[in-house]
C-alpha cells in the first residue's frame, strides 16, 4: 500500500513538474500585448520577427481596446497598424508583458513599462529629432524646386550641398552614438539604412571596425548581420573597381559584350528606367555628347524596368535607339545590380576598354555631362 502510494505520488509530482516546465517555457517564448486606441473598432495587425522570419498576427479592437498573446520577437521589436490604415507604430517589449497606449501619433515616451530597448529607442529619437526635421525640410524644399523648375540652378545646387552635409552629419552622429551604445537596436536600424546610401557607402570603412565583433548577441541581430554582409560586398566592389565583361542579348536580340563596346573608346554605362524622369531628361544631352565624340565615346544603357513594353516604348519616345540597350534581367546581368551597387537610378559608370571604372555618378547630377566632356577633351589632346 505504501509503495503504491509513493509511486502514485511521485508520478503526480513528475507530471506537475512537466506542466510547470512547459508553462514556464511557453511563457518565456511569448509576449502579451495589450493597448487601446482612439479608433474604437477594427482589426489590429501585429508584425514581428522570429527565428522563422517575419510574421504577422492580428486581433480586433473592441471599444478601443485590444489584447493578444504572440510569440516573442527575437529583436524585441513589434509593429502595430490598423487594417486599411497606412499609419503604423513601432514599439519594444518589456520582459514578457507590454502595455501600450496606442493613440494616434502619441510619442514613444508615453509607452508604459518600457524595456531597456524602448528607453534606447526614446533616447535615440530625442537626440536626433532636430537633425531629422532639418533633413526632412531640406529634402522637401529640394524636391519642390526640382519639380517646379522656377528657380535657378544655384538654389538647387545650394540645397543639394546642404542635404549632403546633413546626411554626412547624420552618419557621423549615428556612428558616435553606436560607439557609446554598441547594443543599441535603434542605432543598428539606422546604420543599416545609412550604409546603403551614397555617403554611407563612400564612408563604409568607418563602419568596419564597429562590425567585427564575435559577440553572440550582436551576431544574432538581423541589422548587425546585414551590415556585416554589406561591408563584405563593398569590400569586393572596391577591390575590383572594375566592370566585368558582361554578355547579354540587347533589345534586338543581338549578343552584346561590354568590353567590345569599350574597345578604343570610353564607355558610359547608363542605368535607368522608363519611369525615371531625371534619367530621361538627360537623354538629349547624352545624344549630343555621343554625336560630338562618336569616335571616342559610346553609351550602353541598362534598364531596371520590370515592364519591358514600357522600356521599349521609352527608348522609341526618347529617340535613343542609336546606342545599345540591355535589360538587367537578360544574359549574365542578374547579379549586376548587387555587384555594381545599383540601388537607384539614374546611375552612370564611365569605364575604359579594360573595364576599369574611371568615374561614378549617382542620382540626378547636372555636372556629370560637363565632367565627361572635360575627360573627352583631355583624351583628344593626348
Amino acid at each position: 500500500m505504501t509503495n503504491k502510494f509513493l509511486l502514485l505520488l511521485s508520478t503526480y509530482l513528475f507530471v506537475i513538474v512537466l506542466i510547470f516546465i512547459d508553462c514556464s517555457s511557453s511563457f518565456s517564448q511569448t509576449v502579451q500585448i495589450t493597448g487601446n486606441s482612439e479608433i474604437s473598432e477594427g482589426k489590429v495587425i501585429i508584425s514581428f520577427l522570429t527565428k522563422n522570419g517575419s510574421q504577422l498576427d492580428s486581433t480586433h479592437l473592441r471599444n478601443g481596446v485590444f489584447e493578444k498573446i504572440i510569440p516573442k520577437s527575437i529583436n524585441e521589436k513589434y509593429n502595430i497598424r490598423y487594417d486599411k490604415n497606412e499609419s503604423s507604430y513601432d514599439f519594444y517589449s518589456s520582459e514578457h508583458v507590454t502595455h501600450l497606449y496606442l493613440a494616434t501619433n502619441i510619442p514613444d515616451s508615453k509607452v508604459k513599462n518600457p524595456s531597456n530597448a524602448q528607453l534606447d529607442h526614446i533616447r535615440y529619437n530625442e537626440l536626433f529629432l532636430d537633425l531629422r526635421k532639418e533633413i526632412a525640410l531640406t529634402n522637401q524644399q529640394l524636391s519642390h524646386f526640382q519639380k517646379t523648375k522656377v528657380y535657378t540652378g544655384s538654389i538647387i545646387h545650394f540645397l543639394a550641398n546642404k542635404m549632403d552635409s546633413l546626411e554626412n552629419l547624420r552618419i557621423t552622429a549615428t556612428l558616435a552614438y553606436y560607439k557609446k551604445y554598441p547594443f543599441s537596436l535603434a542605432a543598428l536600424e539606422s546604420l543599416e539604412i545609412l550604409i546603403k546610401r551614397k555617403y554611407g557607402r563612400e564612408r563604409y570603412k568607418e563602419f568596419k571596425p564597429l562590425f567585427n565583433s564575435n559577440n553572440k548577441i550582436l551576431n544574432s541581430n538581423t541589422n548587425y548581420k546585414s551590415i556585416k554582409q554589406f561591408i563584405t560586398i563593398l569590400d569586393d566592389y572596391h577591390i575590383q573597381n572594375s566592370v566585368k565583361n558582361y554578355t547579354a542579348p540587347d533589345i534586338n536580340s543581338d549578343i552584346i559584350h561590354v568590353y567590345q563596346l569599350a574597345k578604343d573608346k570610353i564607355l558610359l554605362i547608363d542605368f535607368w528606367a522608363s519611369w525615371c524622369i531625371p534619367c530621361r531628361e538627360e537623354h538629349p544631352q547624352l545624344l549630343a555628347l555621343r554625336e560630338k565624340y562618336k569616335d571616342k565615346f559610346e553609351v550602353l544603357s541598362i534598364s531596371i524596368d520590370e515592364d519591358l513594353v514600357k522600356w521599349k516604348k521609352a527608348i522609341s519616345e526618347d529617340k535613343i535607339g542609336v546606342w545599345k540597350h540591355l535589360s538587367y534581367k537578360s544574359g549574365n546581368l542578374q547579379n549586376i545590380r548587387r555587384e555594381l551597387l545599383v540601388f537607384s537610378v539614374p546611375l552612370r559608370l564611365l569605364i575604359n576598354e579594360k573595364g576599369e571604372i574611371l568615374n561614378r555618378w549617382e542620382g540626378s547630377d547636372e555636372l556629370f555631362i560637363k565632367e565627361i566632356e572635360q575627360k573627352m577633351q583631355k583624351l583628344i589632346e593626348i
